[in-house]
């Protein structure tokens, strides 16, 4: 099974909804955050850049989307703080579950990217 959190707003370069990494680093770019919910989001985000390898960008085409691998693991935790971070500035965070991303671009031990089939999306009972 594979995991992401989206937002509602709909990614410029994948056409599909932004994910919650995307959106975080995008609220930072923002001037929303007071210095507490600043720093609380640079951690989170911190965790993920330290943690998860990040794929230099010829090796995934900028219409995938990402997916983590499965539902267990140290950075189920950080992700679900993400999500619940997320809540309080998007009216909706949702958690999508499938067992079928799309065509396979890149993948390591945490994550997949892929460009999503027509019928990728399940979306499962958002959690946030």
């Amino acid at each position: 099974m594979y995991t992401r959190a989206v937002i509602s707003a709909i990614d410029r370069d994948s056409y599909q909804r932004t994910g919650v990494l995307i959106a975080g680093h995008e609220l930072l770019k923002t001037n929303w955050l007071d210095e507490r919910n600043e720093n609380c989001l640079r951690d989170l985000l911190g965790w993920f850049n330290q943690n998860i390898p990040i794929p230099r960008q010829r090796r995934w085409k900028t219409r995938s989307i990402f997916w983590f691998k499965g539902y267990d693991g140290e950075w189920v935790d950080y992700f679900e703080r993400l999500c619940r971070f997320m809540c309080r500035w998007y009216d909706r965070v949702e958690v999508l579950e499938t067992r079928k991303p799309g065509y396979l671009i890149y993948e390591d031990d945490y994550q997949v990217a892929a460009i999503p089939f027509r019928d990728t999306f399940d979306p499962s009972r958002a959690r946030y």
